[in-house]
Parts: C-alpha cells; structure tokens; sequence
C-alpha cells in the first residue's frame, strides 16, 4: 500500500512537471516506472 502511495507521488509530480501524461507507462508490465519517464525524456 505504501509502496502504491509512493508511485501515484511520482505519477503525479510527473503529470506536474511535464503536463502530459505518462498512465500507461505506469502500467506496462516489466516496466519501473522511472525507466518508463526517463525513456519518454529522451525520446
């Protein structure tokens, strides 16, 4: 639960940052989602 907490955060420091949304990065299997934000930055 703390842990679902803690990555709906991020999500939503993301959406705040970026103002675009990054939902299905979050529930792509076999992806952390760090490494699903990062990739979108460099791309």
């Amino acid at each position: 639960m703390l842990k679902s907490n803690f990555l709906n955060l991020i999500h939503k420091l993301v959406l705040f940052i970026t103002g675009r949304h990054y939902q299905l990065d979050f529930v792509t299997p076999g992806n952390s989602p760090l490494f699903a934000i990062s990739r979108k930055q460099i791309r």
